[in-house]
């Protein structure tokens, strides 16, 4: 344990990202592991939201529209468009997820009349799933749902690749499962789906922010994804959502409103829609949650993508090792891929007690650490590898409480029965 700890201090130290821990706000009293479903905040969001109500809103007032808030949105939108590759003009943020999807999935399923098929798997968010269920059943009983069951991961590309026929209007996936953190082979996927003539639409909210993105490398028709993980946007922060430029003025949204008119403030009765990604707003801005975005993003900007990966792969190297040394004889397991390649930046632990030991991190009955995780069921603790702000030597404490509580069955302490969210 000593090399081991000579080890961690020695990556602490020479972690190129360990100053932007200070950009955060942290609890010395408390690890948190759980970036994967809610980022940090920020230190300069507060600063950004105390200038908008106070001056912005509270002083300019209305003025602020011309004078931000009306830019705002662009800025954004276009320092989002750096994270993934695109262009400035194919990115826009607004509404929440599903809602980006129901419009982008609803846009292409009428584009595709000739085809009857929408192509996803059971390892997709489950609310994705719920969009496709009932656009089917509402607006589209003409095409049908094919959910393609995944077993194991290791075959999961396999299986898309070969359900994917000339039948096929949409595939549509999540690039980094919500579970278990495995990543598409996105460009095979979406270059078998063009063969087809189909379209793809892809869901990046485990992805953005965690791994390098290319959209036009992997050839990503549509996407839709949050900025509230691994971007540090807020809770419930606006999502983004983008459509490749050659195919903006085929589709069409479905929710005509006062932003995706071609000229809002002439303030015709007559609907218009514009020709740009703009075509795919809807209502007005949410300035307080969308300002309170661009603080996280700076920061990733700052940090460079291919860094935070770097750290994301050495934390997770770092985690195998002490995995194996302590974890693996206590009858936990990782269902998470080993590769890097085929793996987001969150880590899925499985034990038969994960709900219960998931508690005892949350809630110590000792004088220990706060350690924040979250739980999926049946048996998963979720443990989000955030090079942004996590340090090294902080996931070995982690592994030591999963040593400890199973070894004093801390976890007993804990009703089995679930209540509240994580």
């Amino acid at each position: 344990m000593t090399d081991i700890r000579a080890q961690i201090t020695q990556l602490d130290q020479e972690d190129p990202l360990k100053a932007f821990r200070n950009e955060f706000v942290l609890d010395l009293k408390t690890i948190y592991l759980d970036g994967n479903s809610l980022g940090v905040l920020p230190k300069k969001t507060k600063q950004v939201l105390e200038d908008t109500i106070n001056n912005q809103w509270g002083a300019r007032l209305i003025r602020s529209w011309n004078e931000d808030w009306l830019s705002c949105k662009e800025r954004i939108a276009s320092k989002v468009a750096k994270l993934i590759n695109a262009e400035p003009n194919e990115v826009i943020i607004a509404d929440s997820v599903s809602v980006n999807l129901y419009k982008l999935a609803f846009a292409s399923l009428t584009y595709q009349t000739n085809k009857s098929e929408v192509l996803t798997d059971n390892l997709n968010f489950p609310s994705d799933l719920y969009i496709f269920q009932e656009l089917c059943k509402q607006s589209f009983p003409d095409k049908t749902l094919n959910v393609v069951h995944q077993d194991k991961f290791e075959d999961a590309n396999a299986n898309i690749l070969n359900a994917i026929t000339e039948d096929t209007s949409l595939v549509s996936l999540s690039h980094v499962t919500f579970q278990n953190a495995f990543r598409y082979d996105v460009k095979n996927i979406n270059e078998k789906a063009r063969e087809m003539n189909a379209l793809n639409l892809w869901d990046l909210s485990h992805s953005v922010g965690a791994v390098p993105i290319d959209v036009k490398a992997l050839k990503i028709d549509m996407a839709v994804g949050c900025t509230y993980k691994y971007l540090n946007g807020g809770p419930g922060a606006p999502a983004f959502l983008y459509v490749s430029k050659e195919l903006q003025n085929k589709l069409q949204n479905p929710i005509a409103g006062w932003f995706s008119h071609a000229a809002p403030f002439d303030f015709s009765p007559t609907f218009e829609g514009a020709e740009s990604i703009h075509n795919f707003a809807v209502g007005t801005p949410p300035v307080l949650s969308m300002k309170a975005i661009e603080p996280g993003i700076d920061i990733f900007l700052n940090a460079g993508v291919h860094n935070i990966q770097n750290k994301s792969e050495l934390l997770f190297e770092l985690f195998l090792q002490l995995f194996q040394l302590f974890l693996k004889e206590r009858e936990y397991t990782i269902s998470t891929p080993l590769s890097p390649e085929e793996r987001g930046s969150h880590i899925a632990l499985t034990h038969e007690e994960a709900y219960r030991i998931n508690l005892s991190l949350i809630n110590p009955r000792i004088n220990r650490k706060t350690i924040i995780t979250d739980h999926r069921p049946p048996d998963i603790i979720r443990i989000a590898l955030t090079p942004l702000y996590l340090s090294f030597s902080e996931l070995c404490e982690a592994v030591i409480r999963l040593v400890e509580i199973v070894d004093t069955k801390e976890f007993e302490n804990h009703s089995p029965l679930k209540s509240g969210v994580i």
